[in-house]
């Protein structure tokens, strides 16, 4: 039980946990408008696949599904050439994902209001467990095995 129990194992494990949670974070609202004193949220249907969806919000959302899928597959691989070059390249794939996420009101705002549009808390909170996914994968990369 003890060689599982490694540092390289939990920043992979810890690695996928925030990735999966950043992913379901997609459920929840993604934008709201303040006008004129009132709030109004837009939900992720919407703000995803609405008419002036952001498409690309959609597809950084399954960057970050890929890469924490990805990140924890690679870790059984017995190659370690391959198994830190997938990591890396799942590492890349959550931080890309991240920065879709991030540019979703930019994407999405258009007309007069466009200055008005904001992210809510729950894409800010997906692109930064989507980051430190990302991380998370990278240190396993650099940790040595023991």
């Amino acid at each position: 039980m003890k060689k599982f129990l490694t540092v390289k194992n939990v920043l992979v494990c810890f690695g996928f946990v925030f990735g999966l949670v950043a992913f379901f974070m997609m459920f929840t609202d993604q934008l709201y408008a303040s006008v004129f004193g009132y709030t109004g949220y837009v939900s992720y249907k919407d703000a995803l696949f609405g008419d002036y969806g952001a498409v690309l919000s959609f597809v950084g959302y399954l960057l970050v599904l890929v890469g924490a899928l990805c990140g924890c597959c690679l870790a059984f691989l017995k190659d370690k050439k391959i198994r830190n070059l997938g990591t890396l390249v799942a590492a890349l794939l959550l931080i890309v994902g991240a920065i879709f996420i991030f540019l979703e009101p930019v994407l999405y705002a258009s007309g007069d209001f466009k200055d008005t549009i904001k992210l809510a808390a729950g894409p800010i909170v997906a692109g930064v467990l989507a980051i430190l996914s990302g991380l998370c994968y990278c240190a396993s990369v650099f940790v040595k095995d023991k």
